[in-house]
């Protein structure tokens, strides 16, 4: 997507975490972001990033969903 915010909270995922989002992870990244946006019940993208950015509790809290949501747990 080409979407201005989604390139913002790409950029903002990415200087948090220092990860590398290839273009094959984007359809995916997407469908992850609106999960967590639809669980916070905030309708915007503007709104979710600015949610993150905000370094309170909540948004610190939100980070660690995200991460969870975003990485792959492997056990053996």
């Amino acid at each position: 997507m080409s979407h201005p915010a989604y390139q913002a909270l790409i950029q903002l995922i990415t200087q948090r975490m220092g990860w590398n989002i290839r273009e094959p992870d984007l359809n995916n990244l997407y469908v992850k972001i609106n999960q967590r946006m639809e669980a916070l019940k905030l309708a915007t993208l503007e709104g979710y990033c600015q949610f993150l950015e905000d370094r309170t509790k909540k948004s610190e809290y939100e980070w660690d969903k995200l991460i969870q949501l975003l990485t792959v747990g492997e056990s053996y």
